[in-house]
């Protein structure tokens, strides 16, 4: 893809386009065929077309996303990102976590469980000096310059060289990190302080396969780990309201609890912590506090973005 000489938004529209007509080529595969792994793993061995993604990516995030005026500052997917973990972790985030998810279920089972013999845990979160970061679909490692930050950046396709080779929906979860030839061949189980899903799940191109990277992300994380999640959406922060309410549901019956929302101009950013709770207390909260008079039969089917839906 040339688009050097081009005027620069359309050199932009010509990189957002490609992007899109990406997921969209990988939604319409899976829509007629039973095997969606399958179609999966043949996306992830084209290389010639991972590569040229890798490179579009990169241009529109360091080129046309990543603004230097205060404006551009402000609606940073990064800068966004960079805050909430260092105020979680660095300053009172977790510790007023768990006064308010105390608060939360003792008020629950007061009100509606009253026999229910439960004791919200004592916990001591270990931190290590730096926030053990797992960035997945990192493409160029963006934060890789955070020094508060010890980051394991990995994408399909690296567009950087601190990034390592990973398809997170194969790779296999154990108890040790395994990197062979800069690729990842294993990821340990509950060792990571965060992870980051930053322009992820909207790759992926079935809802159930959204929910399986949902479900690695919190195996991967520690009790009280963070989960952060940015998507994009240029449209009014109302317009599909419905989509970010589906997925708190899926996440909070998972066992994560969301911390915080915001909606900037073109992104949804969230961030979520995995609960202490037990996780059938826990889903009978969120199934109250999200106004729902019956259980989940299918939490992939909750996994869904606009787009499966035309």
């Amino acid at each position: 893809m040339d688009s050097g000489s081009l005027e620069p938004t359309k050199t932009r529209d010509i990189l957002a386009s490609f992007i899109k007509g990406v997921h969209k080529s990988l939604r319409d595969k899976c829509s007629v065929s039973e095997n969606a792994d399958q179609i999966w793993k043949e996306h992830c061995q084209n290389k010639q077309l991972l590569d040229e993604y890798a490179r579009s990516m990169k241009s529109l995030a360091t080129e046309y996303w990543n603004l230097s005026d205060e404006e551009g500052k402000k609606q940073s997917r990064n800068n966004w990102t960079k805050e909430i973990i260092l105020d979680y972790f660095r300053n009172e985030g977790i510790k007023n976590e768990r006064t308010r998810e105390k608060r939360k279920i003792e008020n629950f089972i007061h009100f509606r469980l009253p026999n229910y013999e439960y004791s919200y845990p004592e916990l001591d979160y270990k931190l290590n000096e730096s926030i053990t970061i797992l960035d997945v679909g990192s493409c160029y490692n963006p934060m890789k310059d955070i020094k508060e930050f010890d980051i394991l950046a990995v994408d399909l396709a690296p567009g950087d060289s601190s990034v390592l080779k990973c398809d997170f929906l194969s790779v296999q979860l154990s108890n040790k990190l395994e990197i062979e030839n800069y690729v990842v061949k294993s990821l340990p189980k509950g060792t990571f302080d965060c992870i980051v899903f930053s322009m992820l799940l909207e790759y992926i191109p079935i809802k159930q396969q959204r929910l399986e990277c949902s479900i690695k992300a919190y195996e991967l994380l520690k009790t009280e780990g963070l989960l952060i999640i940015i998507t994009p959406d240029s449209k009014h922060e109302t317009a599909n309201a419905a989509m970010i309410k589906s997925w708190r549901l899926a996440l909070s019956l998972l066992g994560f609890s969301r911390i915080t929302y915001s909606k900037l101009k073109h992104i949804h950013c969230m961030a979520f912590r995995k609960t202490p709770v037990e996780l059938e207390l826990w889903g009978k909260l969120t199934i109250s506090s999200l106004n729902r008079n019956q259980e989940v039969s299918n939490l992939g089917d909750l996994m869904y973005i606009p787009q499966d839906l035309k």
